[in-house]
């Protein structure tokens, strides 16, 4: 490669120093210089959203839930308010425990023979024109015999249904605006070997 003085453009020969012609010394042409080989920065990117914080979400969630729970507060006291009045409307009672007295009228169906009564179980409730008694009895005699016995008192109407709750009989009749429901279970009592009775009977009075 022939090489030419900067400073007078005189020819100078390989491997020298000085020029030949005006004695300028000859310098090491610089090398170019060296690029990295690092990674390209990326663009920044424009009208991308940015990416959801993972606190947002979270606060969220608890206002939801805090929402929630308010919201089930608010309706259970409702429903006790709004039930404490109906209860204590005049006209109203409700009744329970081992004062209450329950007869066969009551009851809607004859009481099975020598069945007593479980202490605190009884139940008279009257709202408006609707009133409900629920009484649990306990016998000696096996289930077989009581499932005959309320087979033949409740009738052919009763439908006959039997669950892990024992055998039910449930009928519904109307005599005129008058409307009577009726459940009888029966099943093993858990103590003593004795057979249980939970009679339920509704009575409603349409106006």
């Amino acid at each position: 490669m022939v090489m030419v003085c900067t400073k007078c453009g005189a020819e100078i020969p390989p491997a020298t120093t000085f020029c030949p012609s005006c004695g300028a010394e000859i310098g090491t042409p610089a090398a170019p210089p060296a690029f990295s080989a690092a990674a390209p920065v990326p663009a920044p990117a424009y009208g991308q959203p940015a990416p959801p914080k993972s606190g947002g979400a979270l606060k969220v969630v608890l206002i939801v839930v805090a929402a929630v729970v308010v919201l089930g507060v608010l309706g259970v006291g409702t429903v006790v308010y709004v039930g404490y009045r109906a209860l204590h409307a005049p006209g109203n009672s409700v009744s329970v425990g081992p004062s209450v007295q329950v007869s066969d009228t009551d009851l809607g169906v004859v009481l099975y023979p020598g069945a007593a009564a479980k202490q605190g179980a009884g139940v008279k409730l009257k709202l408006g024109n609707t009133v409900m008694v629920s009484a649990t009895y306990t016998t000696t005699s096996p289930v077989s015999a009581v499932e005959d016995f309320y087979r033949n008192q409740v009738g052919g109407q009763a439908i006959e249904s039997k669950s892990v709750r024992g055998t039910s009989f449930e009928s519904v009749t109307t005599n005129g605006a008058q409307k009577n429901s009726l459940v009888v279970t029966i099943s093993p009592s858990s103590t003593g070997g004795l057979t249980q009775i939970v009679i339920l009977h509704t009575t409603s009075v349409t106006p």
